[in-house]
């Protein structure tokens, strides 16, 4: 199946090698996929990796600013103001099985108005 990449988001990736990183695809620009590399680690130890590892991924955002976690540890913080909405969705490579059993998106705006950064 062709893929769309006129599509804009941002990509947090983790690999069996225990490392991450953290994209922002700006779609196509004269025939080429247009991306940025935004944060990048090898080889964390937060990471599990092996048959049966889980891990627990957490992206936060407030206005501009994105926090990116893995089981429970900070991992990276950048700014981006290049695309201000959008949806939310997963992707699996080949040959890999990925469950969720605990899937949830919270609201870091509490009522009043002021910043909730714990709502989990």
């Amino acid at each position: 199946r062709r893929r769309d990449y006129q599509e804009k988001y941002y990509s947090f990736r983790i690999n069996s090698n225990g490392g991450f990183v953290v994209y922002r695809f700006d779609g196509e620009n004269f025939g080429q996929i247009a991306y940025q590399k935004l944060a990048e680690s090898q080889n964390h130890p937060a990471i599990r990796t092996g048959v049966g590892a889980t891990n627990r991924l957490e992206i936060r955002t407030w206005d501009s600013m994105f926090d990116f976690y893995i089981n429970g540890v900070h991992l990276a913080r950048f700014y981006d103001t290049i695309h201000p909405s959008g949806g939310l969705g997963f992707r699996v490579s080949a040959r890999q099985i990925i469950a969720f059993d605990n899937f949830a998106v919270y609201d870091a705006t509490l009522q009043n108005g002021s910043q909730n950064l714990d709502p989990w």
